[in-house]
């Protein structure tokens, strides 16, 4: 058995000129590797198909025929994609893998003359096993589901990209709701054709239906206590309600560590958040603080440093869906490794604002340096998952001065480029 931590995932989403594999073409491809949590290599290439792309498959991806008329042949793609399969403990991934798998396969054999094998896992199956039935599993939807945005739907590199991230944090509900920590697990779990079904307890039901009210429709964290208060278990949902009622669903069948939990579960507690950011940091500030004996605890949380905050972090995160809006840009300013200040810049606003935000945080003597390698990985990584609709700017090493330039113009910029219909942010970062 392979733990989930040591496999390799290639995770690819292709476009083609259409879905007969024998006479259509790759026209666009794109991988992207995650080991542990982490995306580790991205590969992303148009593909000369040799033949016209019909016109619907242009309205769809916006790939023209004058885009890929130049474009690397697919011998030279596929011998890409195939060094990417061949690193050990690789597993091909991909949303409803069927249809990219036959035409990679497919292609790879007309071009090189091999015939690939890799064990394969399926987001569309994992997804119809573990988020609620009333999200649709397309990948849009599903990214929404997971605060993933999505720059241009029918991109290989977009959409592979956005199930990168959303195959992630299914791997953390695996972990956590389901106990599975080995690769062989997940594949067993998503082709899983029965379901055991047990009889489930009255009163049982009845006092979780009644914790159900007590929780709302809204991004946090939330804890189940046994009766003596002590904490079992701990997670984090964009949707509290709707992530415990799936969890009720449950009961009748084969999570037995989910109906475990729910069998001792006598008081529920939830922590209200305005961000995803803040409900990572929260999250991992409280399993660090509790360590319940149903939840897998990532080896970084089980240090004796607790994650903190600046004493200026009160107010430093903002309710994101709210603040964006056409011709406004959200600011975050990140200072000594700390995110210290949050404002949101309109197309007129004057930056008068923004320069005494700078010198405030460029001041802040009382401010020291954090160290904690925690809080810098949960930072690095929320900023990191929005890093392809963002403008980040580095401010590392420079002068105040630089300050007012740089952010003028990138803000000025932003106002008056295609970008200008786009949810996107700036981050200043100073380190």
């Amino acid at each position: 058995m392979t733990p989930i931590s040591d496999v390799i995932f290639a995770v690819v989403d292709i476009e083609t000129t259409g879905s007969t594999t024998s006479s259509d073409r790759i026209i666009d491809i794109s991988s992207v590797t995650v080991k542990d949590n982490e995306i580790i290599q991205i590969y992303n290439s148009l593909v000369n198909p040799h033949q016209q792309i019909p016109i619907f498959i242009q309205n769809m991806t916006g790939i023209t025929d004058d885009m890929v008329k130049n474009a690397p042949e697919a011998y030279d793609v596929m011998a890409d994609i195939n060094n990417i399969f061949l690193q050990p403990n690789t597993y091909f991934v991909a949303h409803n893998y069927n249809f990219d798998w036959r035409f990679i396969c497919e292609t790879m054999q007309r071009e090189h003359s091999i015939n690939i094998d890799l064990p394969k896992i399926c987001t569309l199956k994992l997804a119809r096993k573990i988020i609620p039935s009333s999200i649709k599993k397309n990948v849009g939807d599903l990214a929404k589901y997971f605060n993933i945005p999505i720059i241009n739907r029918h991109r290989a590199f977009d959409d592979a990209l956005a199930t990168a991230y959303f195959f992630m944090e299914m791997l953390f509900i695996l972990k956590n709701k389901y106990n599975i920590q080995y690769v062989e697990e997940i594949v067993e779990f998503q082709d899983a054709k029965t379901v055991k079904f047990r009889k489930v307890d009255v009163k049982l039901r009845n006092t979780l239906d009644s914790l159900l009210q007590l929780l709302p429709n809204s991004h946090g964290v939330m804890k189940l206590l046994d009766a003596e208060k002590e904490v079992l278990h701990l997670t984090k949902s964009h949707n509290l309600k709707e992530h415990f009622l799936s969890y009720i669903d449950q009961l009748e069948c084969y999570s037995e560590k989910i109906s475990d939990v729910l069998a001792k579960t006598h008081y529920i507690e939830w922590i209200g958040v305005d961000s995803e950011l803040e409900k990572n940091l929260i999250y991992y500030e409280e399993i660090q603080k509790y360590l319940p004996k149903y939840d897998v605890v990532d080896n970084f949380c089980r240090n004796k440093d607790n994650i903190t905050n600046s004493s200026h972090s009160s107010t430093f995160i903002v309710l994101l869906e709210n603040s964006y809006c056409e011709k406004t840009v959200d600011v975050f300013f990140i200072h000594k490794n700390f995110l210290c200040e949050v404002m949101t810049v309109g197309v007129k606003s004057d930056l008068t604002n923004v320069y005494q935000v700078i010198e405030k945080v460029f001041y802040q003597e009382d401010l020291e340096e954090n160290t904690d390698g925690n809080i810098v990985k949960i930072i690095n990584n929320w900023l990191k998952k929005y890093e392809h609709t963002s403008i980040i700017v580095d401010l590392d090493g420079k002068k105040i001065d630089d300050f007012y330039a740089i952010v003028s113009e990138k803000i000025l910029n932003f106002f008056y480029t295609e970008s200008l219909r786009r949810e996107q942010q700036i981050y200043l970062t100073n380190s």
